[in-house]
């Protein structure tokens, strides 16, 4: 399965955006200049942690989602 998140061109050089990806809010951000997505992790709370839902987790984790850069567009890729 292959989603086109967003084009590559959107995605900052420094800070992040968000979307959602499966009812999920994910972060698109570049490290070292290329663009990746990560889901927020808590452990803490067992769960993803969603923007204002006013958890603080000080364990906080990112996990790198199977991204790939497919026609100018960072696409998630499961399954591949």
């Amino acid at each position: 399965m292959r989603v086109p998140l967003m084009n590559v061109e959107k995605i900052p050089e420094e800070g992040a955006v968000t979307m959602e990806l499966f009812g999920r809010r994910i972060l698109l951000f570049r490290t070292s200049g290329k663009p990746e997505a990560f889901l927020r992790f808590c452990p803490t709370s067992g769960g993803a942690t969603e923007q204002g839902s006013g958890l603080l987790c000080p364990d906080m984790q990112l996990i790198a989602l199977p991204t790939l850069v497919e026609d100018g567009m960072l696409t998630y890729v499961d399954g591949d």
